[in-house]
């Protein structure tokens, strides 16, 4: 739970809002506050997002809507505590995206890392970014929430993971393996739990988050775990 209060705007359209149940026109590019940053709730990582002047009514705004205004890098550190703040002096021809690009190839320490903010300078020519690994794992969460939803299923967060129950099909189950393999990975996604009732063809996966990665096993980390299952065999 990140119970910093901030400035925030919302950057989503009317129709992307109205998926998650506001109806509220005013609330897109709204300067709102926002507090309980990556909360996960049902539809994913959430932060808690309010008026200024209605802190009791608050909605669960998703965090891929939330951007943040004036963000300090301590701020940033008690929403992600791996938070960098590079600064770079920018060069006329390359563009912004490009820049925010080089910056995360450079700052990849242990996994990639994701640009939660950023701002220029223009009278000394300065970018100001912050970066985070562990936004770029909430953002996979999302994303892949995201994906589920958008080939008609209805995936189900909780604190731990994410629970997946649906009619089996075989052109539907396609999609679904298609995207464990990009999310978990092939050999990784062994891992998940599964309840499948094979009479009634209703497939169930329990999805924790640690499984969320992006990447697959290695080679050397496949091997080590065919070792370790052989040897208790």
């Amino acid at each position: 739970m990140k119970k910093i209060n901030l400035e925030v705007t919302l950057d989503a359209t009317a129709a992307q809002l109205q998926e998650i149940g506001i109806t509220i026109p005013d609330f897109c590019g709204q300067k709102m506050r926002a507090w309980d940053f990556n909360t996960i709730t049902p539809i994913g990582p959430c932060a808690m997002v309010f008026f200024y002047y209605s802190e009791n009514d608050y909605f669960e705004i998703p965090m891929r809507y939330i951007r943040f205004v004036d963000l300090t890098i301590e701020e940033a550190n008690f929403i992600y505590p791996d938070a960098l703040e590079p600064n770079i002096t920018i060069i006329p021809g390359l563009s912004i995206d490009r820049y925010i690009y080089n910056l995360e190839q450079k700052y990849l320490l242990t996994g990639p890392s994701r640009v939660i903010y950023y701002e220029v300078n223009l009278s000394d020519m300065k970018l100001r970014a912050i970066l985070s690994e562990t936004a770029h794992r909430y953002r996979l969460i999302e994303n892949f929430v995201q994906d589920l939803r958008a080939i008609g299923l209805k995936p189900v967060c909780d604190e731990e993971g994410i629970r997946l129950e649906y009619d089996f099909k075989d052109s539907l189950q396609v999609c679904v393996n298609k995207l464990l393999n990009s999310y978990v990975g092939f050999w990784r996604s062994i891992a998940i739990m599964v309840g499948h009732d094979r009479e009634n063809r209703i497939a169930r996966y329990y999805i924790k988050y640690n499984l969320i990665t992006g990447k697959d096993l290695t080679y050397d980390e496949l091997i080590a775990a065919v070792e370790y299952v052989q040897k208790g065999m």
